[in-house]
Order: C-alpha cells, then sequence, then structure tokens
C-alpha cells in the first residue's frame, strides 16, 4: 500500500523536472544580445565616430571606423601658373609688357661673342713671320670693337718642360708686343698667358699635329654695353 502511495508523488516530481528542464532550452540565454544594441567595443568613442565626407555643398556626415576614417591634412591653395608661351623674341616682349617685376631679366642682353684667332710657330722658335703678322692684322680688323684681348702661347711635347715654359711665355709676349703697336691703349686691357707642353690641339706623333700646337691663342672679348 505504501508503494503504491509514493508512485503519484514520484511522477508529480518527475513532470516538475522535465517542465523546468524544457523551459532552460527555450529561454534566451543571459550574454546573448538584444536586437539594436551595441557591444561594449561598439559603444566606446574610438571605435566608431561621426565624420565629415567632402567639403563645401557636397559636405556629408557618416560613421566611420578607426582607423579607416578620413585623416587631416594641410591645405594647399591653388596658384594660377602664367600660361606657356613660345620662345620668340615677339613673345617674350609681349610677356615682359604684361609683367613689369619680369622685365628687368627679359632685357637683359645676352654676352658678347668672342673672336679667336691662332697664330703659327716654327720649331723652338718665338718669332712671328711676315705672314703670320699679315694674318694676325686681318683678324683683327675683322673683330668687333676690342674690349678685352686674352693672348695664351702653347707648345708642342718636344723638349723639355720648362724651356717649353719659357718657349710659350715668349711667343705670347711678342704677339703681346704686336698687338700693342695695333690697338688703342686705352680702349684694349691685353692679358697674357703662357700654357707648356698643355692642351694640344692636335696629337705631337705627326709633323703637321706639333705644327697646330706651336701657337698663340688670340681671343677678343668686345666691350659690354649697359642696357638702355
Amino acid at each position: 500500500m505504501r508503494k503504491n502511495a509514493l508512485r503519484p508523488v514520484r511522477r508529480i516530481g518527475l513532470l516538475v523536472a522535465m517542465t523546468l528542464l524544457s523551459m532552460s532550452c527555450t529561454l534566451p540565454s543571459r550574454q546573448q544580445e538584444e536586437p539594436g544594441q551595441l557591444r561594449h567595443a561598439d559603444r566606446s568613442p574610438l571605435s566608431r565616430k561621426l565624420t565629415q565626407v567632402d567639403f563645401g555643398g557636397k559636405a556629408s556626415y557618416a560613421a566611420c571606423m578607426e582607423p579607416a576614417c578620413p585623416a587631416v591634412t594641410r591645405k594647399t591653395l591653388a596658384v594660377t601658373m602664367p600660361a606657356a608661351i613660345p620662345a620668340t623674341p615677339q613673345a617674350i616682349d609681349t610677356f615682359a609688357a604684361d609683367h613689369p617685376t619680369l622685365r628687368l631679366a627679359t632685357t637683359l642682353q645676352t654676352p658678347p661673342a668672342r673672336h679667336r684667332v691662332f697664330v703659327r710657330f716654327t720649331s723652338g722658335s718665338a718669332n712671328l713671320s711676315p705672314s703670320e703678322k699679315s694674318r694676325l692684322d686681318r683678324a683683327m680688323a675683322e673683330a668687333p670693337e676690342t674690349g678685352e684681348v686674352a693672348i695664351t702661347g702653347y707648345t708642342d711635347n718636344t723638349g723639355s718642360l720648362r724651356a717649353n715654359r719659357r718657349l710659350a711665355q715668349a711667343r705670347a709676349q711678342t704677339v703681346h708686343d704686336h698687338l700693342r703697336t695695333r690697338l688703342p691703349a686705352n680702349q684694349t686691357t691685353l692679358a697674357l698667358v703662357s700654357q707648356a707642353a698643355c692642351c694640344f690641339l692636335a696629337a705631337n706623333d705627326t709633323p703637321q699635329g706639333r705644327k697646330q700646337n706651336r701657337r698663340v691663342e688670340v681671343v677678343v672679348r668686345p666691350q659690354r654695353q649697359a642696357p638702355p
């Protein structure tokens, strides 16, 4: 009799346990997030921010995640450069007239051209032959107005360096003295230089090459004129 009386109690207890177990399976977990809620990390102001996209009339705002948010950059002012012009005298004058601050650079004159003359000598000699004197005089007559004359004497590679130094100096001095009698002293500056066994125009292994190297170079620089 006692066993039969306990059976309904056991059945009720078993039924209650099964009911509680089924309810625990259907209830949502406390750790499950409700829809529409952000995680704690998402609510952090360092991970999500509101930023401006574009500028001016096109400006708008949007949410972004670091580090993909737009960064602040330096502002650069737009500069309008002058349009390119053809490199012709007329175009340069027109451009200079429109830009007074640049007029000085465009009106400067180019350096005057140089006039170069070569005088030849026989081996071991510093004397000017009559033919070389005449040729030098004609060349100087064709030169522009004289301002400065650079006279440089050279030799070939024959002989010692010491002897060639004296010979180069003597050749330059000979041409200097000849030009001093032809050019006005108050309008001309003569500069004397010697280069022994140096700066050859041709190889010294042939007579013709050595003849070209035994020379004096006369470079005439016209007087510079001030711009108008």
